[in-house]
């Protein structure tokens, strides 16, 4: 992650946001406490572990704002 990503988390939620393009990329755990989901626009996953699904959107923000330049 670099300065041009902003993290903000709230309980069991976590939010990054490209301040350049604006893009979000949210790590929440599931309704049964058993899973990390991951949502984007366009892409939902999930995950065993929260390291695993935090890189997962992070690679996502990546991947989007490389996409876009």
């Amino acid at each position: 992650m670099n300065e041009d990503t902003d993290i903000k988390c709230k309980g069991y939620e976590i939010t990054l946001t490209n301040k350049e393009t604006g893009r979000e990329a949210t790590v929440k755990l599931s309704v049964n406490l058993s899973k990390w989901m991951v949502s984007a626009k366009g892409y939902s996953g999930y995950f065993k572990d929260l390291e695993t699904a935090f890189k997962e959107a992070c690679n996502h923000l990546q991947y989007k704002t490389k996409e876009m330049k």
